[in-house]
């Protein structure tokens, strides 16, 4: 599919983007949430960093690291 065509079923709600199956929920939820056709929906690049921050965080302290 040509780049065109991708963006234009993205902007329609036809085409979704798909995430792995072993991704975790947050992320996924974090991803769907960029990528929502509402602008109100999407989050500002502070909100994603913080959530990304927050996430980096939680992950080392309880995987010892």
């Amino acid at each position: 599919m040509r780049d065109l065509a991708i963006l234009q079923r993205m902007a329609m709600g036809k085409l979704r983007v798909q995430f792995s199956c072993d991704a975790l929920a947050s992320m996924v939820d974090l991803g769907n949430a960029c990528v929502s056709l509402a602008p109100k929906d999407r989050p500002t690049a502070a909100e994603v960093l913080f959530i990304n921050f927050i996430f980096i965080n939680f992950d080392f302290s309880n995987n010892g690291k």
